[in-house]
């Protein structure tokens, strides 16, 4: 009995529809977060935020609470000079340096007791604020060196269908006008290293820059930051109110890269390194806006340009982008959030069936059992025959495909 128990192979069998409901409710109330982690493991989801299983806290500052003091300090920054009336193209020096200092401190004061416990944790505090002074600078130079001007920060959303309220809060939105138009484009904080990657956002476990950008056009069409209620529907990104420019992740983090400390080379490359990580918009008019140096005042490309703000460069001639540029079309983009949202009413339907599979998905190297704090409870085991979900990797034109049919195949469901 033993030894049958202990190489049993645990098969996925959902919940009742009835135990769903009981749980989670009639309609799922969740967030983007939620979403995702259904997509990387069903079961890892319903541990989370069905049994809402969690693990023991404990007195430290690891790379979470890092992370979230960054996150925390940063938001600060944007709203205090938000609240005085500052532009960010306007700031001097002296400001930064000011609010900086005391949003690090207000970020602290949640972990004050245990940061303050121990020389290690003291030294917390020197690398928190070294990387939050470096993150104001790159930041202050990404603002600067376009037109587009932070205006939103912790922008709180609600979205909601049939099966599913979707809430959430994103973290900054910028506006720029020009001939009419209101352009926007979005920037979500992170503590590691994360890249746009459309495989993922395939299938949906990268799916929050697109449904933030939705929401951010919405938002730019009603004109002002009152919390409204989304129509659950993607808006115009090419109408008169709204024209997307571009969805971000800005990735906080002070990179050490070889050459002389603080020389003016590596300065450069640091900024590189840390430019706006995800899709432009490939519209002349946006990309100008992101970047000043991209586009000439003839509105023309500048050959050879390489943007250390968002991820575009020129070819020397012809007006063409190099390989390593991140330029989509405005109607790939909107089919993007169509996607996402799409996935969001298919996804939080199988959550309210029942849907507990064990089920962790792999891509390469990375799995999502990998950081899961619950591989003790479900027992996966590779030598029990249990066996990863590869999300497999494809050329993108076929992704494309695939994305843009399933936005087709909606819009058509919706108008029967």
């Amino acid at each position: 009995m033993m030894l049958k128990a202990a190489f049993e192979h645990k098969k996925n069998a959902a919940i009742s529809r009835e135990n769903a409901t009981a749980l989670y409710g009639r309609v799922l109330r969740g967030s983007v977060t939620m979403l995702e982690k259904f997509a990387s493991c069903a079961y890892s989801n319903f541990l989370r935020y069905g049994l809402q299983l969690e693990e023991r806290q404990e007195f430290k500052v690891g790379a979470v609470e890092l992370g979230n003091i960054y996150h925390k300090a940063v938001e600060l920054y944007g709203t205090e000079l938000k609240k005085r009336g500052i532009r960010w193209h306007d700031t001097t020096e002296s400001i930064r340096d000011e609010i900086t200092e005391a949003a690090l401190d207000a970020a602290l004061a949640e972990y004050e007791e245990i940061v303050g416990s121990s020389n290690r944790n003291k030294y917390i505090r020197t690398r928190a604020e070294r990387v939050l002074r470096r993150t104001v600078g790159i930041l202050d130079h990404q603002v600067r060196g376009g037109s587009f001007e932070p205006e939103y920060f912790e922008e709180s959303f609600r979205t909601a269908d049939s099966f599913m309220e979707l809430v959430g809060k994103i973290d900054r939105i910028d506006i720029s006008e020009k001939d009419g138009k209101k352009y926007v484009r979005v920037v979500d904080y992170k503590s590691g290293r994360k890249k746009f990657d459309l495989i993922r956002l395939y299938n949906g476990l990268q799916i929050q820059l697109a449904i933030y950008m939705n929401e951010a056009v919405e938002l730019a069409g009603r004109g002002s930051a009152e919390t409204g209620e989304s129509s659950g529907e993607v808006a115009s990104f090419t109408d008169a109110t709204g024209v997307t420019a571009g969805m971000y992740y800005y990735n906080i983090d002070d990179p050490i890269l070889e050459g002389t400390p603080r020389s003016s080379d590596v300065e450069k490359k640091i900024t590189a390194e840390l430019r706006l990580q995800g899709p432009s918009a490939d519209d002349r008019n946006s990309l100008g806006l992101s970047d000043n140096g991209l586009i000439d005042q003839q509105g023309e490309p500048v050959g050879g340009y390489d943007s250390d703000i968002i991820s575009v460069k020129y070819k020397a001639k012809g007006g063409e982008y190099d390989s390593r540029s991140n330029v989509l079309s405005v109607d790939r983009l909107k089919a993007a959030g169509t996607y996402a949202l799409e996935l969001m009413r298919e996804n939080s339907k199988k959550i309210l069936d029942g849907n507990t599979d064990i089920d962790p998905y792999e891509d390469g190297n990375i799995n999502a059992c990998t950081y899961c704090p619950y591989i003790a409870v479900c027992g996966f085991d590779k030598s029990l025959g249990y066996r990863y979900r590869s999300i497999g990797r494809a050329n993108d034109e076929e992704i494309w495909k695939k994305i843009e049919h399933k936005e087709n195949t909606g819009e058509a469901q919706k108008q029967q």
